[in-house]
């Protein structure tokens, strides 16, 4: 047993206690949790202190509450770990060429995942989205890269991972200037770049799928070309 020298709180311990008794009680999103009358009792402790607790839960996302059922576990993983960040990080370039390199890291990842889990159904819609890039204008097309890259995430089907598409996916979307401009940069290589992606897919040629995303990345991440496997 360990015994802990520092103090805590009342609010440090009624949170150590909730989170002890979804664990314990193995509870898994939707199921409910006690009310707050017997749940105070449960824990021993006021019923001021408990919603302190439990609003720790709720701003966590983990916690939620219905008009007469009361609360209930909504989910036990991060849905957007970053969304208090994501203002701050606008038209930022530095932190452009930081999360462009994670994506690139994911997606180089994610290649023996995908290889296996892709249907020909998700390579049709691959496809469709990548064919769309070449009829589309600018703001358009770099909606389709984002839809394009969100599917790929998809595919992989990953709660965890899926708490992340906020920052990966959607922070070029809404929040980055410079992505934009990287795109009418690229322009119809960007619709290449993608169509070549489903066909490497298709043909389950993982070799040649790393070498097409550290190439698309290049821009975003800032590597330099004599570094890139893609040119070797």
């Amino acid at each position: 047993m360990i015994i802990q020298s520092q103090r805590v709180t009342a609010k440090e311990a009624v949170i150590n206690s909730i989170e002890h008794y979804i664990i314990t009680n193995e509870l898994k999103p939707g199921m409910g949790l006690p009310s707050e009358h017997e749940f105070s009792k449960e824990l021993n402790v006021s019923r001021n202190i408990l919603r302190e607790g439990l609003q720790y839960f709720k701003t966590l996302g983990i916690i939620d509450s219905k008009p007469k059922t009361g609360a209930y576990i909504k989910r036990l993983a991060p849905k957007n770990i970053f969304s208090g960040y994501m203002p701050f990080m606008r038209n930022n370039d530095q932190k452009t060429k930081e999360i462009g390199q994670v994506r690139m890291i994911i997606e180089l990842g994610m290649i023996p995942l995908l290889i296996n889990l892709a249907t020909k159904e998700d390579l049709a819609k691959l496809d469709d989205i990548a064919q769309g890039m070449a009829n589309s204008d600018l703001c358009q097309r770099q909606k389709l890269e984002c839809k394009f890259h969100g599917f790929l995430m998809k595919i992989v089907d990953n709660e965890l991972l899926s708490g992340l598409s906020p920052l990966l996916i959607d922070f070029f979307e809404e929040y980055n200037g410079s992505a934009v401009a990287l795109c009418e940069k690229k322009s119809q290589l960007v619709v290449t770049e993608h169509l070549d992606i489903v066909k490497a897919l298709r043909a389950q040629d993982g070799h040649r799928l790393s070498e097409l995303i550290q190439a698309h990345y290049m821009d975003y991440c800032n590597i330099p070309k004599g570094n890139s496997h893609a040119e070797k």
